[in-house]
């Protein structure tokens, strides 16, 4: 898909822009849930899973937008 994206399009790279945000907060959310649940705290990993759902179907979404333009 990447190989066929018209990158200079205004509305790719919009949506581009709108996935960077929630692409490293997963990631982040992610290190953060390994290090909670490495020290006992379930509860905080679990916390930190319920954000990195919430950034994914974000992601998911906007790929899925990207794929109509």
């Amino acid at each position: 898909m990447l190989a066929t994206l018209q990158i200079q399009n205004p509305q790719v790279k919009s949506i581009i822009n709108k996935i960077e945000t929630p692409h490293s907060e997963i990631h982040k959310a992610a290190k953060s849930a390994i290090e909670e649940y490495t020290n006992g705290k379930s509860n905080k990993a679990e916390a930190k899973l319920a954000e990195i759902e919430k950034n994914s179907k974000i992601v998911i979404s906007l790929l899925n937008e990207l794929k109509t333009v």
